[in-house]
């Protein structure tokens, strides 16, 4: 989700409207999982959401521990790093990355 997951809009409509187009993480992206359901007395919650919520924070680190620069929106696309970092070179502190209106 965090690399992949967005669309774009267009003169105020989304433009991706069929699975052709949008492109959600897909079987092939994943690595080899290994999975093991533990038996346990606790209430069942969520099996894949709670990982979800890190992944894309820890990219955002690895890339501001690489190259100094905070892409703050998802996804986190190669397309918004060179912006970031033009930026960077001329002193603008603040800077919007998001890459062609992708949200």
């Amino acid at each position: 989700m965090a690399l992949y997951e967005g669309t774009e809009f267009a003169k105020g409509q989304v433009k991706d409207t069929n699975f052709d187009t949008y492109t959600p993480l897909r079987i092939g992206d994943v690595r080899e999982l290994d999975i093991e359901f533990i038996d346990s007395v606790e209430a069942p919650v969520g099996l894949g959401e709670p990982g979800t919520t890190v992944v894309a924070p820890a990219i955002g680190n690895a890339i501001y521990a690489a190259t100094g620069i905070r892409l703050r929106y998802l996804p986190i696309r190669p397309a918004a790093v060179p912006p970031a970092l033009a930026s960077q070179r001329t002193g603008h502190r603040r800077v919007l990355l998001r890459a062609s209106n992708k949200f």
